[in-house]
């Protein structure tokens, strides 16, 4: 009888200590959650320097007239009134920038 319980006592010992480092709140899982907490937290990180850049650009946009200005150029292609663009062919255009077509 004495064998019985030794052997039953061994035998949760062992599924306590299984259930410790497998079951749901084990050792494992415990790694896991922690290696998921420090991953949302590098995101937080970058999501919160995007947010801060996204929130100068917006401080700029409201603020800054050579900002939005400069914007309107390069995105839009905007020019003032008494501006001109002139517009070259490709061909002289690549034999400006130091192509030749005969290389």
């Amino acid at each position: 009888m004495k064998k019985f319980f030794a052997i039953l006592g061994l035998g949760a010992f062992f599924a306590l200590i299984g259930l410790g480092i497998f079951g749901e709140r084990g050792i494992i899982q415990l790694k896991k959650l922690r290696a998921e907490r420090k991953k949302l937290e590098q995101k937080i990180k970058i999501l919160e320097q995007e947010n801060d850049e996204l929130a100068q650009k917006i401080k700029l946009l409201q603020n800054d007239f050579k900002y939005l200005e400069r914007l309107a150029r390069q995105k839009l292609g905007m020019i003032r009134p008494d501006e001109l663009i002139l517009k070259l062919p490709e061909d002289e255009l690549e034999n400006q920038n130091g192509k030749d077509e005969n290389e």
